[in-house]
Order: C-alpha cells, then sequence, then structure tokens
C-alpha cells in the first residue's frame, strides 16, 4: 500500500509539469516588463542596408521625411512646419523643426536639408526594395535648393510645381544624416542615419533587424524600448511563429495572408487590423507584339475576370475591386466599380481569335507568391480566361529569373502589385503611359502603349499651375487609361495585419504600422 502510493506521488508530479509546460507554451500565465524586447515578423527584410537608396524602410521609424502624408492621402508636417509658395508655384519655402538632433547627436538644419538634395542630384538614379531615388522623377525640373538661413530652405523649379508637397510627402523628402553617408559613393557608412523614435542598432541581412527607442527623440518617445524585425519569408511560418508566440505580431507589404488572418482572427489571443493602402495589385499584358497587342483583348481579359469573387474568395473582402489606374488613397485617384461581362468578353475575343486558341504565359515571382495568394489568383485568373480562347500556363519564377524573363519578354501575363511613393500619381501616369524613355514600366513590363493623346497631356503636366489644373490633367489621364486600357487594375488591397492581445497600440496606416506606439499590454 505505501509502495503504491510512493509510486503514483511522482505519477502526479510528471502530469502537472507537463500540464504547466503545455500552459505555458500557449502563453498563459505568462508576463512581460514594460522594457522587454517585443519581436515582430515580416516577410522581407526591412533594411537592405548601405547600398540602398533609404538603408531601412520608412515603417521602422528610424528616419524622418519632412512631411508626410496622413491616412487621408493629406500632406502633414513633420521635420518641416510648414510651406508656402510663390504665385506661379515655382518657389516653395520650407521652415524647419527646431530643437532636432540626428541620432548621433549632429542637429539637424538647412544645411542638412541642402546635403540630402545634393545626395539624390548626385546618385543620379539609386535602386530600392522599396521606392527608387531619381531627381528628375521626384522632383521634376527641379533647378536650385538652398539654405536661407538655419532653418529656411527654399526650392525654386523651372515648372510650376502646385502639388509639391503632395509629391514630397514620405519618401521623397526622407532626410539622413549627412555624416552617415559617403560624399563620393553616396552609400550609407553608419547607422545613426536618422531623426526618428527609434535608431537602428543591430541587423543580420535576411534575418532580423533590431531598433532601440531614441530616448533624445524631440516628439512623444518610442513606449517600446527595444523590437526586432524577424525575416520569414514563408507565410505559414509566420503564422507558426504567431501561433507559438515566438513572435508578437507581423509587419510590411503582405505580412499575413488573408486566409491565414482569418484563421488568426477566430483566437481570442489575437486581434485582426486593417486600413487602406496605396497597393494596388495588377494584371498586366505584354503587348508589344502577341495576341494581347490587339485592344480588344485587353478588354476581353478584364470583361472576363470576376473581380468581386476573386476578392472574397481570396482577401476575405480585405481588398476594394477597382479598374482604375491609380490608387484612390491618393486625393486624385478614385476607386471605379470593375464590370464583369464574361459574354461580352468572349465575343471581343472571337474577334481577334476566331475559333483558334491561343498559349500563353503569365509568370508570378515566388517573392509574391510568398506575400500573396497569387498561386489561387493565377489558377483562378487561368480559368476565367479559358473560355475566351486562352490557355494559361502558370509559371512561378525567383526574383532574378523573373526580372530577366520580363526583360526577355518571355511572358504575355504578370500579376504584380504597385504603390504610390508619393500622392501625386504624376509619376506613375509617366511610368505607365509614356511612349519614350520616361515610360519606364510600360518598357520594363513590354506594354506596348502609345497614345498621342495621353502624351501630349503627360507633357502638360508641367505647365499646369495650379492643384485644380493639375487634377483635370489626371482626371483625363486616368479616363484614357480606362477607355484604352495600358494595363488589368484588379483591387486596391489594405494594410490587413495581426498581432497578440499581448501587445497594444499596433495600428496600421496607409503604409506601415505604428511601431512607436506599440507597447506590452499592461
Amino acid at each position: 500500500m505505501t509502495t503504491l502510493v510512493r509510486n503514483k506521488w511522482p505519477v502526479w508530479i510528471v502530469c502537472l509539469g507537463i500540464l504547466l509546460t503545455l500552459l505555458t507554451g500557449c502563453g498563459a500565465g505568462t508576463s512581460h516588463a514594460p522594457d522587454d524586447e517585443i519581436v515582430l515578423a515580416a516577410a522581407r527584410d526591412l533594411s537592405p542596408g548601405p547600398h540602398d537608396a533609404f538603408y531601412c524602410s520608412k515603417l521602422l521609424q528610424v528616419w524622418e521625411p519632412l512631411i508626410e502624408i496622413d491616412n487621408q492621402g493629406e500632406p502633414v508636417p513633420v521635420l518641416a512646419t510648414s510651406w508656402e509658395s510663390s504665385a506661379d508655384a515655382k518657389t516653395w519655402t520650407f521652415h524647419l523643426r527646431q530643437g532636432v538632433s540626428f541620432h548621433d547627436g549632429t542637429p539637424f538644419t538647412a544645411a542638412s536639408v541642402v546635403a540630402n538634395f545634393d545626395r539624390i542630384a548626385g546618385v543620379g538614379f539609386r535602386g530600392s526594395q522599396f521606392y527608387n531615388m531619381a531627381l528628375r522623377l521626384m522632383y521634376p525640373s527641379l533647378e536650385t535648393w538652398e539654405a536661407v538661413d538655419d532653418y529656411t530652405v527654399r526650392l525654386t523649379f523651372a515648372k510650376p510645381m502646385p502639388t509639391l508637397p503632395y509629391l514630397m510627402g514620405g519618401w521623397n523628402s526622407a532626410q539622413f544624416n549627412p555624416k552617415a553617408i559617403d560624399p563620393e559613393t553616396w552609400d550609407f557608412i553608419s547607422t545613426d542615419i536618422g531623426t526618428g523614435p527609434f535608431r537602428l542598432t543591430a541587423h543580420a541581412q535576411d534575418q532580423y533587424t533590431v531598433i532601440t527607442r531614441n530616448d533624445a527623440y524631440w516628439g512623444d518617445k518610442a513606449r517600446a524600448k527595444t523590437i526586432r524585425v524577424r525575416v520569414i519569408p514563408d507565410a505559414q511560418t509566420r503564422f507558426s511563429a504567431l501561433k507559438a508566440e515566438e513572435i508578437m505580431g507581423v509587419v510590411d507589404l503582405g505580412a499575413i495572408t488573408p486566409a491565414l488572418a482569418q484563421e488568426l482572427a477566430q483566437d481570442e489571443h489575437f486581434a485582426l487590423v486593417h486600413n487602406k493602402m496605396t497597393i494596388t495589385h495588377y494584371l498586366t499584358l505584354r503587348g508589344n507584339d502577341g495576341v494581347f497587342a490587339d485592344e480588344r483583348m485587353k478588354r476581353a481579359v478584364s470583361l472576363a475576370i470576376d473581380r468581386d469573387a476573386l476578392v472574397n474568395n481570396y482577401f476575405y473582402g480585405h481588398a476594394t475591386p477597382t479598374i482604375n489606374l491609380i490608387n484612390s488613397v491618393s486625393p486624385f485617384g478614385r476607386v471605379v466599380a470593375p464590370r464583369y461581362a464574361p459574354e461580352e468578353a468572349k465575343t471581343l475575343a472571337r474577334q481577334v481569335l476566331g475559333d483558334r486558341r491561343q498559349a500563353v504565359r503569365l509568370l508570378i515571382s515566388q517573392s509574391s507568391a510568398e506575400r500573396y495568394p497569387y498561386k489561387e489568383m493565377a489558377e483562378w485568373i487561368q480559368a476565367e480566361l479559358r473560355p475566351l480562347g486562352l490557355d494559361v500556363t502558370i509559371v512561378l519564377l525567383d526574383g532574378a529569373a523573373y526580372s530577366q524573363a520580363l526583360r526577355n519578354g518571355e511572358h504575355d501575363l504578370t500579376l504584380h502589385i504597385r504603390g504610390l511613393s508619393s500622392m501625386d500619381p504624376a509619376d506613375l501616369f509617366w511610368e505607365w503611359m509614356s511612349n519614350d524613355e520616361r515610360g519606364l514600366a510600360n518598357i520594363s513590363r513590354c506594354i506596348g502603349y502609345s497614345r498621342d493623346d495621353a502624351q501630349a497631356l503627360l507633357e502638360s503636366i508641367a505647365e499646369a499651375h495650379t492643384p485644380d489644373a493639375r487634377r483635370k490633367v489626371y482626371d483625363r489621364l486616368q479616363e484614357i487609361a480606362l477607355e484604352r486600357p495600358v494595363t488589368v487594375p484588379l483591387f486596391e488591397d489594405e494594410n490587413l495585419l495581426v498581432h497578440n492581445k499581448k501587445i497594444r497600440g499596433f495600428t496600421p496606416t496607409i503604409y506601415g504600422v505604428t511601431l512607436s506606439e506599440t507597447e506590452w499590454t499592461e
């Protein structure tokens, strides 16, 4: 009897230990001190490093712009507190925030702004995994940039720039510490690059980035002491890491697929948060030659795709179907409801193909497929286009092979995203619709778009002296893109994120999330 009691006691202890271990693994009973590190994850490395135009993503809040864009798409002050222009909109004066320092203690002044414009001009063209840097794209017709005094900067343009604050919001007016930049190569030579509420304190390429609270920040201090953003390319692995509480949330584009987000939303430990964003998904057709050189086939493809079903089935309603070229987050863009007309699509396709069938290749990049349900979407599109006489082969390629295939024209269709680098859509109109060397997307994706009326309107942008005059030009360009499609817009995405309820203040914006407000829940 006594022996039996002694044998049962250890078993009870073992069972209790197992139970406690399981509970701990589920997060029950765990607590965190305010300064404990918060671990998040993204699908890509948010700190490409010293050769990148911006070093790291804007969402990390390491560097700041002169002007930011709010959730309504309007410009708001950051390092510039106010601005005004001359009557002809060719001269703009910016008044800078005083008492601001870069992370190494260097004061932020008008000389810093001038040095940043020197860099933009000096690099000529600098690539980035976010948005490219080039003076001619970011500041068309800019002639001079000068310091009026320690906290006033003047920009002078050859042509009117009535929408300049919209153009400068965010990426285009990023301010970096001149001491952190090599004046010959324009590469970064230090991580003390910004003025933001966080400092970049550690980085391992394609593994993680660590940001730490800047206690000398000019504004409201970040609430978290340290945030680590791990790189987890695979969506299912990010999901598993959330469930296991290895990470507390996900950030950046395609942070969580809508299907996995819906599954996590059923778990009381997680919160699903979302906001409109600057990203549009497109199905772009190679029109330099081949079947899609005929505009009727572009219209047929657009009419054959049931965007409402696509959004409901694969994005669970977290997207807005549209056929408009410019995302509606921009005050100059809008949502245009699509038409789904499969019979009309078949009629148009028959006019081009007759009774023959046409084989076409639909390219998807591996990185996009890791962030969005592109494989499933491609199969849906494959089925939607079959009645048109189009036999779609889906080809999934890694980044380098995908880019090479695009350059070589080894594609007929591509699924991809494009965001707004600023709220002024002039650069996008040029990229998509120009028939000369300024049509970067037109050239790189072999679209073959060429319209004299569109080109004339593009040229007239520089002569539009007022915001209303610019809006009229932009409205007409959007109408032309609807009448004679450049590409096939599918839908505007949402910034869909998930976080563990052990953190709070984790609110999505039109680009990124409020990291400086994120903290452990008390």
